[in-house]
């Protein structure tokens, strides 16, 4: 199947859960019962209901703030420093993750905005931004139980509201055995994209993701990009303007980005997870043993 036919076959109405008829630029959900209407934008079907899209525009309203407050400024933006955070095993992780997938398999990018992994990924995200093939609530996935092979989730999970109806959704949309990638900052500064809510520890991940398989977790972003990172934003917040704040950053982001190299020796270390800049998880959905209760 190319990317439009797994697309067609997993989604499902956000309202009943039930098939939809696409005929661009109309969604239709064929439940008599239902009857929902959506729409195409940018060539993808934008599935939200009037509550998601009024909740998700009260939503926005109420946390505009940015992580850099006058980094919207075109000129300031030529500046843009490196970023504080280097992952030196992510290729190798990456490369290990793909390999257990086969052509066929159905994989979905939760949070993509317009990032691009591979071609055969489906990227789904709350606005029709550039490469985003699927529209939705991430807290009400439009997909069918039991339908993706794999689920890639990097940097959004600070970022979402109900953490656990989230990932409860994951796991209702992932196949039996199933792997789910996660990347997720433990102590990365506050970073709102429009908001940012929480940090997870080890303990943490391991009883929100109870219902899942972890296989492996490690540190992904180690130590010295934590202390890359605090060290930018240390000295920017020595002013009191969001103009100043901003020189500041992109300065001290030129002069320090480079601390973050030294993770490549420490990444593997028993006790880097403690103050590491982030963490990941490759985790599969169980299967139920018949006859066994949940």
């Amino acid at each position: 199947m190319n990317k439009a036919e797994k697309i067609s076959s997993i989604i499902r109405c956000p309202k009943c859960y039930g098939e939809l008829y696409l005929s661009m630029p109309d969604v239709n959900c064929v439940n008599p019962l239902c009857g929902a209407k959506y729409v195409f934008e940018n060539n993808c079907p934008v599935l939200m209901t009037p509550e998601d899209k009024a909740h998700l525009q009260m939503f926005l309203s109420k946390h505009s703030a940015q992580t850099v407050p006058a980094f919207n400024n075109k000129f300031r933006m030529r500046f843009l420093p490196p970023g504080p955070c280097y992952d030196p095993r992510r290729n190798e992780r990456l490369k290990r993750f793909w390999s257990t997938f086969s052509e066929e398999a159905i994989i979905i990018d939760i949070g993509s905005q317009s990032a691009k992994l591979r071609e055969d990924v489906i990227n789904f995200d709350l606005a029709p931004f550039q490469n985003v093939n699927l529209v939705g609530n991430a807290l009400r996935i439009p997909v069918v139980d039991n339908s993706v092979d794999g689920v890639i989730n990097t940097g959004v999970l600070e970022h979402v509201e109900d953490v656990d109806q989230v990932i409860k959704e994951i796991h209702r949309i992932l196949k039996p055995n199933g792997v789910f990638y996660i990347e997720i900052p433990f102590m990365q500064g506050y970073h709102p994209d429009p908001t940012d809510f929480q940090r997870l520890t080890y303990q943490g991940l391991e009883r929100s993701l109870k219902n899942f398989k972890i296989e492996e977790m490690d540190v992904s972003s180690g130590p010295y990009s934590n202390i890359c990172w605090a060290i930018r934003e240390t000295i920017a917040l020595t002013s009191n303007t969001d103009r100043g704040f901003t020189w500041l950053w992109i300065i001290a982001g030129w002069l320090t980005f480079w601390i973050k190299y030294f993770d490549r020796f420490v990444v593997g270390k028993r006790f880097a997870h403690r103050v590491a800049s982030s963490y990941y998880v490759i985790a599969t959905k169980q299967v139920k043993e018949e006859g066994v209760n949940s």
